[in-house]
């Protein structure tokens, strides 16, 4: 049985990783490589889980910033295993629709994009509560019972005078 078989209660996920990230990885140019290579270091050495939309997103954007040469990168780290898709059932999916119905009207004035809705549902089904993302908007996020996620990396931090 291969890990896209697996049944997600014997996946091993810690976090979940949201675009910036994938993009910062792929490109060595993005302002969040560095950290991002840093704080990987850091985390046990698995793979980087994420979701479709997450993964999409991050794909048009290095093809936006960079062509396709930009894209290989980050696909090259999806062929070799160090990044994998999430992938839910249909009872799952089914149990999501509903909610990313519900975080994009509960959060649209952040606003909460579908990627971003479609993580936080994928997270509460897995219940993971780590998310890898340059993204502020999910220190304002919660999951359907209220608890707040653990933001690995988040924005960058503006540089105060005199730096």
């Amino acid at each position: 049985m291969s890990h896209r078989e697996l049944p997600t209660s014997e996946l091993s996920l810690s976090l979940l990783t949201d675009s910036g990230p994938l993009v910062a990885l792929a490109d060595k140019e993005d302002v969040n490589h560095t950290r991002t290579l840093e704080l990987l270091k850091n985390l046990p050495k698995e793979p980087l889980w994420t979701v479709w939309p997450c993964l999409t997103e991050a794909v048009y954007l290095l093809g936006r910033e960079g062509g396709y040469p930009a894209q290989s990168q980050l696909l090259a780290f999806l062929q070799a295993g160090a990044i994998r898709l999430w992938n839910p059932n249909e009872a799952q999916a089914l149990q999501m629709q509903e909610r990313l119905v519900e975080l994009m009207a509960t959060y649209r004035d952040i606003p909460c994009d579908f990627a971003d809705a479609v993580l936080v549902a994928s997270a509460e089904v897995l219940n993971v509560r780590r998310i890898f993302t340059i993204d502020g908007h999910f220190y304002a996020y919660r999951t359907a019972a209220g608890e707040a996620f653990e933001v690995l990396l988040g924005p960058r931090k503006p540089a105060s005078k005199g730096q």
